[in-house]
């Protein structure tokens, strides 16, 4: 058959193309050892993305003295305090 320059095959025909390679492969080789080859390949995508993951830790607190420090110049509002000013509910 007598192909026309310009026309590709659809991704239907190659998933059932792979489909196929895959149940020709299963039927060579045997379903153990496809099975154990799947497995192996799930295990390392884990081991590797878990690798991944340790190396992209969050950056550490800054200690508690600091953080006390920082959060007694703000309000219970999120906004900073003024010098002098009073808070509502407060004893003075």
């Amino acid at each position: 058959m007598i192909r026309r320059h310009g026309r590709r095959p659809t991704i239907a025909l190659w998933m059932l193309v792979a489909i196929a390679d895959a149940a020709l492969l299963v039927a060579a080789v045997g379903t153990v050892a496809v099975l154990l080859a799947v497995a192996a390949t799930t295990l390392l995508c884990a081991v590797v993305a878990g690798v991944r993951m340790l190396q992209h830790r969050a950056p550490l607190l800054r200690e508690p003295a600091v953080r006390r420090a920082h959060s007694a110049t703000r309000d219970g509002n999120g906004g900073l305090r003024v010098a002098g000013a009073r808070m509502a509910g407060g004893n003075g």
